[in-house]
């Protein structure tokens, strides 16, 4: 089948929207849900009118707040704020659905702090992305306790989906290693095609055996300075202090 904006040759058969696999509209996704109230406004509480669904590559869906009343459809590929960075899916859902979708899985707008969404993705992002790979880039998270990493570590899928995978780990400032070593054995209690690490700044004062593939500044410091990377809409930059 195809939507609406698929062309079609003189047999009949879609030409696609040559979307590699994800529908330009999002109406062609297995994942999608209609929104029949997408054009009506929200009713009752207003915490979530601004509430946006995004779904990434690798099927995952969240919600992220519209504080700047970006004007967004379904189907746009959007630039959203991530624990640490950015991340980029399509808006599948919006409007009148989105309140029964929150209240569905149980998540209260009144208390929940969603994260930002930065702004539509441009032609350069997409351009960025290609250039980067020509695979499918999928963006997953890993939350660790830096002060406990023995204590359970959080990652946003399933471990099972990065079986056979080619992994690139990455961090903002690389000290002792610990984070990353205990980061690295999580991730290899199923099989991988490939690891490889990278971090935006090497301290060079390791104190375990892990080897970086990918560095982009490395420094000399001392063990009482502290660096610090910040991520902004227009600006990214490193400072110690």
């Amino acid at each position: 089948m195809g939507c609406s904006s698929c062309s079609t040759n003189s047999n009949g058969v879609p030409g696609g929207c040559k979307n590699n696999g994800t529908c330009g509209t999002d109406g062609c996704n297995k994942l999608t849900v209609f929104d029949w109230l997408s054009n009506m406004e929200p009713v009752g509480d207003q915490e979530h009118s601004k509430v946006i669904e995004v779904r990434f590559k690798n099927g995952r869906k969240e919600y992220y707040n519209n504080s700047s009343d970006l004007t967004i459809s379904i189907g746009d590929l959007l630039v959203v704020k991530a624990e640490k960075g950015h991340d980029v899916g399509y808006a599948t859902l919006k409007g009148g659905l989105i309140a029964l979708q929150l209240k569905k899985k149980k998540i209260n707008p009144k208390t929940t702090k969603f994260l930002e969404i930065s702004r539509k993705a441009s032609q350069r992002d997409i351009d960025i992305l290609k250039k980067i790979s020509k695979s499918k880039i999928q963006l997953f998270s890993i939350k660790i306790n830096k002060k406990k990493p023995l204590n359970p570590i959080e990652l946003n899928c399933d471990l099972s989906e990065l079986k056979n995978k080619s992994i690139v780990l990455i961090d903002d400032v690389l000290n002792s290693g610990k984070t990353l070593i205990h980061c690295v054995k999580h991730l290899l209690d199923v099989p991988i095609s490939n690891f490889n690490t990278a971090v935006l700044i090497d301290r060079n004062h390791k104190k375990f055996p892990i080897k970086i593939d990918f560095k982009g500044l490395s420094l000399s410091t001392t063990i009482k300075e502290n660096v610090t990377v910040v991520f902004e809409k227009k600006n990214s930059y490193a400072f110690i202090d």
